[in-house]
């Protein structure tokens, strides 16, 4: 771990136990952009994914959650990591969950329509391919 990362380290500590958002300048910043990219490249997670989409992902559940750091019990270089490995992977969900659902919406031609045009009558909605509709 190189100096900078201890900066890094060092000022998101102190703004968990105090809430000063002037620990968070340029320079830590940056530290955790490469922190983030690195984490997320040591997992594979969102590998082609720009950088600052994944830091986007990430600030929302680390602000959150820094609060709840504790020195005593652990590192904040494991804190971070594990909120970091587990907001990346809550999105991979979020967005696999959305595609399941997308997928779900689909319909079959095998489906039966009900047709109320005079009498009820039920049709398959492949019936309706290529031909014109004479009601409309």
């Amino acid at each position: 771990m190189n100096n900078n990362n201890f900066v890094l380290m060092g000022a998101l500590e102190k703004y968990a136990e105090t809430g000063d958002e002037l620990l968070i300048n340029e320079k830590v910043y940056d530290e955790y952009c490469r922190f983030v990219q690195y984490v997320s490249n040591k997992y594979d997670i969102l590998p082609y994914e720009p950088i600052d989409e994944k830091v986007s992902i990430v600030n929302y559940y680390l602000w959150n959650n820094l609060r709840l750091f504790d020195k005593d019990r652990s590192k904040m270089v494991t804190f971070l990591t594990v909120i970091i490995k587990n907001s990346l992977l809550m999105e991979i969900r979020k967005r696999n969950s959305m595609k399941n659902k997308i997928n779900d919406d689909s319909v079959s031609f095998d489906d039966t329509v009900i047709i109320k045009c005079g009498a009820e009558r039920e049709v398959t909605r492949g019936e309706f391919i290529g031909k014109e509709d004479e009601y409309i």
